[in-house]
């Protein structure tokens, strides 16, 4: 039973109407209609404690949903842990930006990061947790949040030294999570062979969405983007056979398409998959770059006597040319594009 259908059926077995139940815990009607409208919001932490208390259940239950097939197999394994784990008392799927406090959800600006679960114990203290594959590199900006909130959040990245120093609900669940032999790498791995033992042994392989911040520092701007597609979970085959070209498997992320320069290939919000193994330009192609902060998708161009061309799919756009003297780097080179219509 999801959240929404928890308010919606407690409330009324109260008996109470929307108004009435929204005066209790100190909030609008229409905030009540958003918490029982499938696919609306969930109560802020704030809110929490009070409509669990009219419901007659713990924070934790009312918090707590079922993990579906959207979890791959990775996810599905730390999930599974964490239920187990006698000190846990709730295990949340986070799928909302009005579940994450502003230090985590916005730490990367110009788009909303979500973390996979929320931890409760019994004294009320929660922890995020994000998961990453094995082959992926540790995220500074993550790694810098966990230095600020020690008790709070965790990235966990199997087969990695995590170089900070935890308190509280965070390192009980760090040692838990970094301590279980089917979820760890032996820490003398290099990233490539962690890679090499993540695909032999996984059914299922997660490409994530690319990080923008990190190597930005304040964040990389992608102007118009409609929302983020947070990853995707692919079998070996699906790689093998569509992704022919690209440089490894721990190299493929997933970016979110941008405006319309390039409409005729993509449309905004369509997924692209990007090498992130290709930092330069070695021959004509579509590449994912920055340019200062601001991010591009642009077919790159030679052209003897005036260097690399900017090149929209979009003839409404005029190409330009990258010079010299501009703050130029290439996150990777687009392998794949989809492009999505509305019926």
């Amino acid at each position: 039973m999801s959240i929404h259908q928890k308010i919606r059926a407690g409330r009324a077995k109260l008996g109470m109407t929307e108004q009435q139940f929204a005066d209790a815990v100190g909030v609008t009607r229409g905030a009540v209609q958003q918490w029982e409208k499938e696919g609306g919001t969930a109560p802020t932490r704030k809110n929490q404690p009070k409509v669990a208390e009219l419901l007659g259940i713990s924070v934790a239950e009312l918090m707590e949903i079922e993990a579906d097939g959207a979890l791959n197999r990775q996810e599905r394994q730390v999930y599974d842990l964490l239920k187990s784990a006698p000190f846990i008392t709730g295990v949340n799927r986070v799928t909302k930006s009005a579940e994450v406090p502003d230090w985590l959800c916005k730490s990367t600006p110009g788009s909303r990061f979500l973390p996979d679960f929320v931890v409760t114990d019994e004294s009320g203290a929660m922890t995020f947790v994000e998961v990453k594959a094995p082959h992926f590199p540790r995220n500074e900006t993550r790694e810098r949040l966990e230095r600020e909130h020690p008790s709070e959040f965790i990235q966990f990245v199997p087969g990695t030294d995590a170089r900070v120093q935890r308190s509280g609900l965070a390192k009980k669940v760090a040692d838990l999570l970094y301590s279980h032999p089917p979820l760890n790498y032996p820490l003398s791995q290099t990233a490539r062979e962690r890679e090499a033992v993540y695909m032999k042994e996984a059914d299922d392989l997660l490409i994530p969405q690319f990080e923008t911040g990190g190597a930005m520092g304040d964040g990389l701007l992608l102007r118009d983007q409609p929302g983020i597609i947070r990853g995707w979970s692919v079998n070996r085959e699906w790689i093998s056979k569509n992704l022919k070209n690209h440089t490894g498997a721990g190299n493929l992320c997933i970016v979110t398409g941008f405006g319309d320069s390039m409409k005729g290939m993509y449309n905004s919000g369509d997924p692209l998959v990007v090498d992130t193994g290709v930092k330069k330009v070695e021959y004509d192609a579509v590449y994912f770059f920055r340019v200062g902060d601001e991010g591009f998708i642009k077919r790159l161009q030679r052209i003897p006597g005036e260097g690399l061309v900017a090149i929209s799919e979009n003839k409404a756009y005029r190409d330009w040319t990258i010079k010299p003297d501009m703050d130029f780097e290439v996150f990777g080179r687009v392998l794949k594009a989809w492009k999505g219509e509305d019926f």
